[in-house]
This record gives structure tokens, sequence and C-alpha cells, in this order.
């Protein structure tokens, strides 16, 4: 799909899922991905807006995850680097305006740290 205001192939997302770890970012995007009316960034977490992963890789490179959206999709993608470091000079202005951002956090500080707990294989000390 190209842009009719840009000439550019692709296009910006409508939506950006901004999770914390193990808030349940990974499986929403699951989710969204298998909804027809919605199209999500075939790379789940491309961290384009953190500098240290993938801003390097140009606006292009970002608008290209969204190319093969169909009209009348939204678009969207998820990241949870975004919860942790942002370099917002870089968000294109388009985005600043148009764009939602969903905030996925985790309630309970006891939950995460159980959590991590059994992600280092150490759940035995749960019992």
């Amino acid at each position: 799909m190209c842009d009719t205001a840009t000439g550019e192939r692709g296009r910006l997302p409508d939506f950006l899922i901004i999770g914390a770890a193990k808030s349940g970012t990974s499986t929403l995007y699951q989710r969204l991905s298998g909804h027809p009316q919605i199209y999500m960034s075939p790379i789940n977490e491309p961290c384009f807006f953190d500098t240290a992963v993938a801003w390097h890789k140009g606006l292009l490179w970002y608008r290209s995850l969204f190319a093969n959206a169909s009209p009348g999709q939204i678009c969207g993608e998820a990241s949870t680097n975004y919860s942790q470091r942002v370099d917002t000079s870089h968000t294109p202005q388009p985005m600043e305006e148009n764009t939602r951002k969903l905030l996925l956090e985790r309630y309970a500080a006891s939950g995460r740290a159980l959590s991590e707990l059994a992600g280092f294989g150490l759940s035995h000390w749960l019992n």
C-alpha cells in the first residue's frame, strides 16, 4: 500500500502498544494480529523508536512494516522497549498528532517478582 500523501511505500501505524515486561504485550499482539480489521507489524517488537535498537534502520524501513496492510485496516505495533527508553525527538510529526498509544502495565510488584523467579527456573522457591 502506498501512502497517498507522501507517495512512499508503506504507512505509519495508527497505534502503538507500549508494554511493560510481563504485562501481556505479546499476547495482545498475537490476538490483534488475528483480527481481520487490524494489521500488526510482521515483526513483534520492532523497537523502532529505541535509538539503541532500530532507529538507524530509517523511517522507510519502519513504514515498510505496514506496506501489506489492506485498505481499511488499521495498523499497529507493540514494543516493550518503549516503556523503558524512547527518544521522542525521533517520533515523526504525523505520529505525534494521530497515533494512539496503549500502555500496558502490571499491577502487583510481587507478581512480577514471582514471574521473574519462574522465568529464571527458580520456581522451586515458590513452593
